[in-house]
């Protein structure tokens, strides 16, 4: 039978239930080394099959996104990553911190890992932020309230809209040219939205790479938009650049003929016509009690293209 015995986490003592001595490393610099980056990747894409190699390759990892890991011999059997978020609220500069990338190889899970990650983090950057947040699944509803989070719910709206014809053309992101001009159009936000991710283009690059045919320009409005069909719904994530046409007109713009709805992936300023959608089972909103809660007074969500 194999005795339990400690192992050595920063100088402290730390018990491994089922385990013979390990030599545990925190590690929070792991984009700059070459051993333990290529063990993110690979925990990541075994656990959640989500690769973070091209997004690194292509420059876009930047120091907003900041993995806190747990290391045996330089392999990474444990992360809670840090990502570092601006936000505009009604025109006010919000800075956020929120928690993601959870996850632990499976042959040591049950022994407190995530815990103290999550300890970690909460400690580093408590009082560095205005509000400290992140998004869980339904299995692990019970696991964030042990360090301080509340649950909280998020408004995501709905508008009928009748497609319109309409002059627009897909950016390719992997042509230069069309994503300078995409991200000059980041730089003027979400002229739309009430509540919107600012100044992090890392992250949304990472999005698109997953939705590499849905970004649109419509030069006659200098205006791009991140939309996704599917059926009679149009999901619109993001808006991006002027805001000279009626929200509902641009999406009928931006909408196909048999679209009969669009769904906003955003916190619109104007909601008439809008319809409340019923919460999703997949992303749970957990913010840290004794820090700044807006969805507590305001029906609101965080931007689908700034989760992490």
């Amino acid at each position: 039978m194999t005795v339990a015995q400690p192992a050595v986490f920063n100088g402290r003592l730390l018990n491994l239930k089922g385990k013979k001595v390990m030599a545990l490393t925190l590690q929070k610099k792991i984009r700059e080394d070459t051993m333990l980056r290529t063990g993110f990747f690979s925990l990541a894409e075994s656990v959640f099959g989500i690769s973070f190699r091209d997004w690194y390759a292509e420059g876009n990892w930047t120091d907003r996104y900041i993995p806190y890991a747990l290391a045996e011999n330089g392999r990474v059997v444990s992360n809670v990553s840090v990502n570092l978020m601006d936000f505009s609220f009604q025109g006010m500069h919000r800075r956020y911190v929120q928690l993601g990338t959870v996850m632990t190889d499976p042959g040591y899970r049950g022994r407190g890992l995530s815990r103290i990650l999550m300890e970690e983090a909460i400690r580093d950057y408590r009082e560095k932020c205005d509000a400290l947040y992140l998004f869980a699944n339904e299995t692990v509803l019970g696991f964030y309230p042990k360090f301080g989070f509340r649950q909280a719910e998020e408004c995501r709206l709905s508008v009928p809209v009748t497609p319109e014809k309409a002059k627009r053309r897909r950016l390719d992101l992997s042509k230069e040219a069309d994503c300078t001009l995409f991200l000059s159009c980041y730089q003027r936000s979400n002229p739309y939205s009430d509540f919107a991710m600012i100044e992090n283009p890392g992250l949304l690059l990472f999005h698109c790479s997953f939705l590499q045919d849905c970004v649109f320009y419509f030069d006659d409005w200098d205006v791009a938009v991140v939309t996704q069909q599917e059926g009679e719904t149009l999901t619109c994530y993001d808006i991006y650049g002027r805001g000279e046409l009626p929200l509902q007109r641009l999406l009928s713009m931006s909408a196909v003929p048999g679209v009969q709805r669009a769904v906003l992936g955003f916190t619109p300023i104007e909601t008439e016509n809008m319809t409340q959608m019923p919460p999703t089972e997949d992303d749970n909103l957990f913010l840290l009690d004794g820090k700044e809660n807006l969805f507590l007074e305001n029906r609101m969500m965080f931007p689908l293209l700034s989760h992490a």
